[in-house]
């Protein structure tokens, strides 16, 4: 009898631990790891601050490729501006959002209305608060921070293929606003680590949307996020029982 490949019986395993959180994610009361750490805890802070104080929120999609529009970053984006549009939806002042592809302008535009719409406010929205800013990194982030020049904002939110140019932001904000990096380039990472308040990057970034809710007693469950945490103790514990084993050899 052949014995079975390990790779399907870990795929096997991935897939079996999604299942059960899907189908357990309204009895659940878990929390993700990430809503317990100081770097959320800070999040939360600015995001309180915006709305209590009608400042603005900023994000920032910042995409590669114009002939490839629509990506993973892009798809994340997407949803922030959605969770940042229904959260905001009866602030003072609705986010800013800022991007660099005109497809994505354009769903991003919509998809911020269809939040206000639901939260029944919208009248409030503000179309004028989507801006295309250019398709060139460096001069995207030059008339993005034209737009954004006269106002102090508690929170800029970047997510996609920044580079280095993530550098400017830090030259230009006032101390107290936060950055927040949640990028898929190399360099603008390493850049990040120095300049940003907040780095997110390789499944951190798939967690963004949810850590963009102000609030944890209204935090939506994710049956991916959850399987990600048990899957992250089931690795460790993997490891650990491999070094036993090693050692009891």
């Amino acid at each position: 009898m052949t014995s079975m490949n390990p790779g399907l019986i870990i795929i096997l395993i991935v897939v079996l631990i999604l299942l059960v959180c899907y189908l357990l994610r309204n009895r659940l009361h878990l929390i993700p790891l990430f809503q317990n750490n100081p770097r959320q805890k800070d999040l939360n802070s600015h995001l309180i601050e915006a709305y209590e104080s009608g400042s603005i929120v900023h994000l920032d999609a910042m995409q590669a490729d114009e002939t490839s529009p629509v990506n993973a970053s892009s798809l994340i984006a997407l949803e922030a501006v959605e969770t940042l549009s229904h959260r905001f939806s009866a602030a003072d002042q609705s986010p800013m959002v800022t991007g660099n592809s005109p497809l994505v302008h354009t769903i991003m535009r919509d998809v911020a209305a269809e939040a206000f719409r639901k939260a029944g406010l919208e009248n409030e929205f503000e179309p004028e608060k989507i801006e295309f800013a250019g398709f060139d990194s460096h001069l995207h982030q030059a008339v993005a921070l034209s737009v954004l020049e006269d106002e102090t904002m508690p929170l800029h939110v970047n997510i996609g293929t920044i580079g280095a140019e993530i550098a400017l932001q830090d030259m230009m904000f006032r101390g107290e606003e936060a950055i927040l990096l949640a990028g898929d380039d190399l360099t603008g990472q390493a850049v990040g680590m120095v300049v940003a308040d907040d780095l997110s990057i390789g499944e951190e970034l798939f967690e963004l949307p949810a850590r963009l809710q102000v609030k944890q007693t209204e935090y939506r469950i994710e049956p991916a996020l959850l399987a990600m945490d048990v899957l992250r103790w089931v690795f460790l514990a993997a490891l650990a029982a491999g070094a036993v084993m090693i050692l009891l050899v």
